[in-house]
Parts: C-alpha cells; structure tokens; sequence
C-alpha cells in the first residue's frame, strides 16, 4: 500500500577527497562544511526522517552521519544496496511505494539524478545537482511524486 504525503529526500554525497581508492574516499574539510551548511538549512525547515539510507561509500556515510546529527528525533542512519552510481533506481522506486514514513536517501550521480526523474516522470532530467545538495519530492498518488525544493551548501541557497 502506497502513502500518500510521505516525503522523500535526496541527498548527493559532500565533497570528497582526491584519492585512488574510490570506495574509501572521506569528505574533504570543505565537503563536511558542506555537509554541516545543508543540515543546518535542513533543521530550518523542521525536516526529520525515520530513517537515512546511504551507500556503501564512505564519503556518503559521513554525509548521511552529518545530515542525521541535525534532526529531531534522530534517525536511524544505515548502509543499504541500491545506492551506486550504476544502480538501477526502480529498485529504489519499487522500495519507497512500500514505506509510510519520510526517509532520506544519500547517494551518487547519476543514480539519484535518475531515480529522481524516474519518480517525478521526467521533469528532472538533466538538472544540475551540486554536491551536497539534497532535493525534497513529495508522494502525491500512486507513484506520482512532485519535487517541492532544493536545498544547497552554496551561500546563496
């Protein structure tokens, strides 16, 4: 049974570190002020999830940990599949029509760019997604979801 009203947030990984290791790479200094600016933004608007899910990489652990820290109650904050940049976002689509509660999932581009298009029919494709940046869609029916905003690290967001 899908729930009408739930929200969805979309969280693209801070900003990383340059390394060889791709799995392991950390938030850089700047990427965890990202992090802490865009969970500050969060708290403004009063957003608070059930729970955080997140991709194995550590950079999006540490965003998913610094996102968490600023709401009320804490969520739960976990590593789930289906959140690389390759995946496949009907798995996640087929997921979400499941849940009855706001979550946030923090991932990677291209998944989150085409999971978000996938949910809101297209409407975002191709739009620019900073790293940081979480996108807050809004179930509205039967799988029909509707982006309400945009929230960035950059000073003018």
């Amino acid at each position: 049974m899908e729930v009408e009203g739930v929200k969805l947030y979309l969280a693209r990984h801070a900003r990383a570190v340059e390394a060889e290791a791709e799995q392991g790479r950390p938030l850089s200094e700047e990427g965890r002020r990202q992090a802490r600016t865009v969970a500050r933004r969060l708290a403004d608007r009063g957003v608070a999830v059930a729970r955080i899910y997140h991709s194995p990489k550590l950079r999006a652990a540490q965003t998913a940990r610094i996102l968490g820290r600023c709401m009320e109650p804490a969520p739960v904050v976990m590593e789930a599949d289906g959140l690389l940049p390759g995946d496949d976002p009907e798995l996640w689509a087929a997921r979400l029509g499941c849940m009855g509660c706001d979550v946030m999932l923090v991932g990677h581009l291209p998944h989150l760019g085409a999971l978000a298009a996938f949910l809101a029919g297209g409407a975002l494709a191709g739009a620019p997604w900073p790293e940081a940046a979480v996108l807050c869609l809004h179930r509205e029916g039967r799988r029909r979801w509707r982006a309400l905003w945009t929230v960035t690290a950059d000073e003018r967001g």
